[in-house]
């Protein structure tokens, strides 16, 4: 999984789709908390929080 923050890229290596799919809920999750991206209406404390309908894959991710 690749991330871009203000010119700095990084690259994460997962051993399963699954472990992938809960750390791009975690990242977009950051930045719908804070506010940087249109999520859901009601965001709970954390990532793990979040609804199967918000999480991996997003659906906005497969279409």
């Amino acid at each position: 999984m690749p991330t871009y923050v203000e010119g700095d890229t990084s690259t994460h290596w997962f051993r399963s789709q699954d472990a992938c799919f809960e750390a791009i809920t975690a990242e977009v999750f950051f930045h719908w908390k804070c506010g940087q991206s249109d999520g859901p209406d009601s965001l709970p404390a954390t990532a793990a929080g979040l609804p199967d309908q918000d999480r991996k894959p997003y659906p906005g991710w497969t279409s």
